[in-house]
């Protein structure tokens, strides 16, 4: 890794070695907002309450089931600063109802 990057990134790769990314199986996903700022909502009373962009971050993390028949969503939380997913990748096409 650069000199650029070592003290603001991880230096360690959490890939597994040899992996092929786009083979079919299920991949657990963590996506951090930029700079981990909680614009996505915030949460009241155990309940997490989204803002309005957390409303449009959702809408969207949920179309990509819609438009991309090799994936399949299992189970997914938004956070204030981060969505965690878990999806299937699969080659076969799901047949459109």
């Amino acid at each position: 890794m650069s000199e650029k990057f070592k003290k603001r990134y991880r230096t360690d790769s959490h890939r597994k070695l040899n992996w092929n990314y786009s083979a079919n199986g299920y991949y657990f996903l963590t996506i951090v907002t930029q700079d981990r700022v909680c614009n996505l909502g915030e949460i009241k009373n155990n309940v997490m309450i989204l803002s309005e962009f957390g409303e449009i971050v959702k809408a969207e993390w949920l179309k990509s089931f819609e438009i991309r028949s090799e994936l399949i969503q299992h189970e997914d939380i938004i956070m204030p600063n981060h969505i965690h997913a878990l999806v299937e990748f699969t080659s076969q096409v799901k047949e459109m109802i």
